[in-house]
């Protein structure tokens, strides 16, 4: 199940964190986080680090939508 914003059932605690965390904060702060993970995208890194990184980018962009 995808983790989203609306229904954190299908969140893990790590992605709720990071949820809560990024609430707290203005668009600009999302905006800027989200420009920061997408230059890392391309990047090469371990597979799990780079489903976490895809995780905040999704979580970010649906932050971003709702602001």
């Amino acid at each position: 199940m995808k983790c989203s914003v609306k229904d954190t059932s299908g969140c893990s605690e790590k992605e709720t964190k990071f949820m809560e965390n990024f609430k707290a904060k203005d668009g600009a702060a999302v905006s800027k986080e989200l420009a920061r993970l997408q230059g890392m995208k391309a990047g090469s890194m371990k597979p799990d680090l780079k489903q976490w990184l895809v995780q905040r980018i999704n979580i970010l962009k649906q932050l971003e939508a709702e602001a």
